[in-house]
């Protein structure tokens, strides 16, 4: 409604519009406010905001017009997509990183995947975890824009002044600065407490929130989410050499490039197999 509006509404005329009560309107406006997607005008009308997000919304409503957008940005699905932006998962695996209970992961995926927003991928092989599910992009580009944009502003939000956020987990954040925050040290930040010294080089300082114990695979994930040139990813790869067997469970999509770059294949954007050698005998692995 809000979307095709060309004028403020008042509040009264959007609950109506939702079939909700006027009495949650408000709470549903807060909500929708804080995420950055509608504003309020002098006399407390509401209108479609000027922000990314809400940009991207509109475009999302105008290409699918007919799909029940209120059923697919609805409880945890935005959660459970989000986690879907890298690669292929099981349900498992999506229980994993978003703690959502696995029976509602499985309504939610039947659903998602009747409107085609998620697709199913199946291996010809029998096994545990035989089916996986990825976002399906091609039919949904707006849908993922705006997931995407959304996740952006609600995890600035939760960053200390200064800093830049990196990544927004959902249940947690990814940022640097270059001052010291109250926030858990991650990433680059902490390798040389797993044998890896970056030297002399001049990074950021790295952190995640809420603050909490990370595992090894964490700061490796958050190292590889943070790595923006050759030099960093450079020791993304002396990372993953030295702690090889503790890093196992780790699914990320630059594992493939860091494998292809140990085998002597090119990879753009990343340091050749000689540069690697090089450095791997300077830390004696």
């Amino acid at each position: 409604m809000l979307a095709q509006s060309k004028k403020p509404l008042p509040p009264r005329d959007v609950a109506v519009a939702i079939d909700v009560e006027y009495s949650s309107i408000y709470n549903i406006l807060y909500r929708l406010e804080r995420k950055g997607l509608v504003d309020r005008d002098e006399f407390g009308r509401v209108l479609l905001s000027i922000t990314p997000q809400a940009e991207s919304f509109k475009r999302l409503y105008y290409a699918h017009q007919s799909s029940p957008l209120n059923r697919i940005l609805t409880g945890r699905k935005l959660e459970l997509l989000l986690n879907l932006d890298q690669n292929p998962k099981t349900a498992d695996e999506i229980q994993e990183d978003t703690k959502i209970p696995i029976s509602t992961i499985y309504y939610y995926l039947k659903d998602l995947m009747k409107l085609g927003i998620v697709r199913r991928i199946t291996k010809k092989t029998p096994s545990k975890g035989t089916h996986r599910y990825i976002f399906n992009e091609i039919l949904w580009e707006d849908l993922k824009t705006f997931l995407t944009e959304l996740s952006k502003a609600e995890g600035i939000q939760k960053m200390p002044p200064g800093s830049i956020l990196i990544k927004n987990y959902g249940n947690s954040i990814l940022f640097k600065s270059i001052r010291q925050q109250d926030a858990t040290p991650t990433s680059f930040s902490v390798y040389d407490k797993y044998g890896v010294s970056l030297f002399l080089m001049r990074t950021s300082n790295y952190y995640t929130l809420p603050k909490r114990y990370l595992s090894i695979m964490d700061v490796f994930i958050h190292s590889l989410d943070s790595a923006d040139d050759i030099s960093h990813r450079l020791y993304c790869i002396i990372f993953y050499i030295k702690n090889k067997q503790k890093l196992g469970g780790v699914r990320h999509p630059m594992l493939k490039d860091i494998k292809n770059v140990l085998n002597g294949k090119h990879v753009n954007g990343f340091p050749t197999h000689e540069e690697v050698m090089d450095r791997v005998s300077v830390y004696a692995i």
